[in-house]
């Protein structure tokens, strides 16, 4: 009978001992986890005094990332984005989405373009800049994506940063981003507009592009009135769509009246 007692006394306290080890093991793993995964930092180009205190630490620039070139669809042209990993974000990488017809690159800081013998014909930009995204005519090499689905879009369209508007000593998304284009090889680099928030933007036809933005303020996002602006690529003229916008302003009187 004691023998009983003692051997049910000692599975509980091994229970007990195994179940406290497994919390152990699973609070070691998830802290684990959160540190790794807080190491993770968004792309930026630092700028100003943090730039002057990495170069006396000499940590500034570790090297620049890049993948392999990509072929501009429709053209004979490739673009070479290049990334850069800096001090604060050594494991930094590019992100890329796609479509059946537009592929988008996200967070670079220039892009070469090259020939169809993979030779560099120019730089897009030459000055510091953070390119937050980047869109083309293209595919991706998915298996089951066999065609090339045609598209509006010929040109290259792009979001970029080139100052650090809010002051935090970096040049990244969070700062004033304007629309640019270019041609498939890169030249002809051309601002769409450089002094709203774009919203949204997306190809009419090969020659027009819908623009929907709103105007920088400090007013709360919720409250900023949004426009439309259509963008005509031979023109290079940006016109505001004012009988849509009155059309909307309509509406907006009989809501709120």
């Amino acid at each position: 009978m004691e023998s009983n007692r003692f051997l049910k006394i000692l599975w509980t306290v091994n229970g007990v001992l195994l179940f406290f080890a497994f919390v152990f093991i699973l609070v070691l793993t998830g802290k684990e986890i959160m540190e790794n995964g807080s190491s993770y930092q968004r792309p930026e180009i630092i700028v100003g005094e943090e730039l002057a205190e990495a170069k006396k630490e000499g940590v500034i620039l570790q090297g620049l990332e890049y993948d392999k070139p990509e072929q501009i669809a429709y053209s004979d042209f490739y673009i070479l984005p290049v990334s850069l990993k800096t001090y604060q974000n050594p494991k930094q990488s590019r992100a890329y989405a796609y479509t059946d017809d537009i592929q988008e690159v996200e967070d670079v800081v220039n892009i070469i373009f090259l020939n169809k013998a993979l030779e560099p014909i120019r730089t897009l930009l030459d000055r510091k800049a953070f390119i937050h995204s980047m869109r083309y005519p293209g595919k991706s090499e998915y298996a089951y994506e066999v065609e090339i689905t045609d598209t509006v879009q010929r040109h290259i369209t792009y979001e970029i940063a080139f100052d650090d508007s809010n002051k935090d000593g970096r040049i990244d998304s969070d700062d004033n981003l304007g629309l640019y284009l270019s041609n498939p090889d890169g030249s002809d680099f051309t601002t769409i507009t450089a002094d709203v928030n774009v919203g949204m933007y997306k190809f009419v036809n090969r020659n027009q592009i819908l623009v929907k933005y709103s105007e920088r303020s400090d007013e709360d996002v919720e409250h900023k009135k949004e426009y439309f602006a259509v963008y005509d690529i031979e023109k290079r003229s940006l016109t505001k769509l004012s009988a849509l916008q009155k059309s909307l302003d309509d509406i907006e009187k009989i809501i709120t009246q």
